[in-house]
């Protein structure tokens, strides 16, 4: 099976790179916002719509006028329109569901998170990676594991900490791993990550919870610095290696159970979360974000696919954790979440809440395999 699989390193460009990177990342930011205040007033003064292509041939003349563009690569400059028509058309989209998304927002250098893309020419060696326009670039590979499959495109970022890394994507051929007869329902919270169909709890890490306290102290260390000065950046810095550090971990921790589940199972039945409105409840927003359970189901769906596994999304309001899954009889009473244990009214049974909830998350996945 052909798809698309990204490989993310860490690169170690030198001085004259680093130049060229970020006036990369400063002409992209140019062109993002040009183009942004031109569409937007063509279409609020007289009602235009400016295509994708127009912004391409217009951006070929800018280069007659400001010669400077023609120093960076154009395909990612282009990339930049890109970007831009397809937040503007996810705005309209969203607009139309009945949502209220934030149209989108000029790019600002004062953002220390930055990143290009392109789809030039890439060349791929065991040391170094050659980007259009800046040349090859030391990458470090500590795993060991190469890049396989042609390269299609490569992004280059730079953290709010000032690393630079690079993600290649390429189109691969994988293959699907043996398949295994196991089905398993996942119901996801906050005390414990998340719970199966089988009874198992896994841990909820909590990183960011565990962090806050230093946060606090770094970010009163911050607060004293003059804003601007060379103390000031270097407080910054920390902070930024702190959260880099709490994401990385998290980001391990979800990879390894989502591989362990992908390969134990063949069939994963999942909710559907709607994370942006429970994220309303202010006493568990904080909670709610550290778990990152949209990243976690994110990296079951794609390795799912990858490995021949079917993962099920059983609706947003469908009432898990409130149906007995002996009897099917719903408690009302269990909508308040300290309700951890409870009886059936109707036949008795003793539930755990997570483990009941996930129960029934997977009867309702195989109803909806059944029905398809």
């Amino acid at each position: 099976m052909q798809t698309y699989k990204a490989y993310k390193y860490r690169v170690v460009p030198t001085l004259e790179q680093t130049k060229k990177i970020e006036g990369t990342f400063a002409a992209r930011r140019f062109v993002w916002n040009h183009f942004l205040e031109r569409t937007t007033k063509a279409y609020k003064r007289r009602g235009e719509r400016i295509s994708m292509f127009d912004c391409f041939t217009t951006l070929t003349r800018m280069k007659e006028y400001k010669p400077w563009l023609k120093i960076y690569d154009i395909t990612a400059l282009r990339f930049a329109i890109k970007d831009l028509y397809e937040a503007r058309d996810d705005f309209f989209r969203r607009v139309k569901q009945g949502e209220k998304p934030g149209y989108p927002k000029f790019k600002s250098k004062k953002n220390h998170e930055q990143s290009f893309t392109t789809d030039g020419v890439i060349y791929v060696d065991d040391e170094c990676i050659k980007i259009p326009k800046i040349g090859r670039v030391r990458y470090r590979n500590r795993s060991g594991l190469g890049i396989k499959g042609e390269p299609v495109e490569a992004t280059v970022s730079r953290t709010a900490s000032g690393r630079y890394f690079i993600s290649v994507c390429c189109k691969v051929e994988v293959e699907p791993i043996p398949a295994v007869d196991a089905q398993i329902g996942l119901d996801v919270g906050i005390k414990d990550f998340a719970t199966d169909s089988n009874g198992l709890h896994y841990e909820n890490p909590k990183y960011l919870a565990a962090s806050l306290k230093k946060l606090a102290r770094e970010r009163r260390g911050l607060s004293r610095k003059v804003k601007g000065s060379i103390n000031y950046e270097k407080q910054r810095l920390k902070i930024a290696k702190l959260h880099e550090r709490i994401r990385n971990r998290r980001n391990t921790h979800h990879h390894q159970l989502s591989r362990k589940l992908v390969g134990e199972n063949q069939v994963i039945v999942v909710e559907k979360l709607n994370i942006e409105g429970m994220k309303r409840n202010r006493k568990l927003s904080k909670a709610i974000g550290d778990a990152a359970w949209g990243e976690f189901i994110r990296q079951l769906e794609y390795k799912a696919y990858w490995s021949g596994r079917t993962l099920v999304k059983v609706p947003t309001f469908y009432p898990s954790s409130q149906t007995c899954s002996d009897c099917g009889f719903k408690n009302a009473d269990v909508k308040n979440l300290r309700v951890r244990k409870w009886e059936c009214p109707d036949c008795g049974a003793t539930h755990d809440r997570d483990e009941n909830a996930a129960k029934n998350i997977l009867n309702k996945g195989r109803e909806m395999l059944l029905a398809v």
